[in-house]
């Protein structure tokens, strides 16, 4: 798990975001770096989301990829 928010916005996680992507940009390319598990205060300043890390999930994503 890792904590996330955008601090030039202040936006975080709000209801119905669980499973969205967090992404991050690293020279101009868009990474998928957790998906959003939950957060404290719905969007609010100061509060970040909880995400889970991709990593951890990869090998069930991989496998899931095969189904579709």
């Amino acid at each position: 798990m890792v904590c996330a928010a955008d601090i030039t916005r202040g936006d975080s996680t709000c209801k119905g975001d669980s499973g969205g992507p967090m992404v991050c940009t690293i020279e101009g390319i868009f990474y998928v770096m957790g998906a959003t598990s939950f957060g404290s205060k719905c969007g609010a300043r100061g509060h970040p989301g909880v995400y889970a890390k991709i990593g951890a999930m990869l090998p069930w994503i991989k496998t899931m990829q095969r189904y579709d």
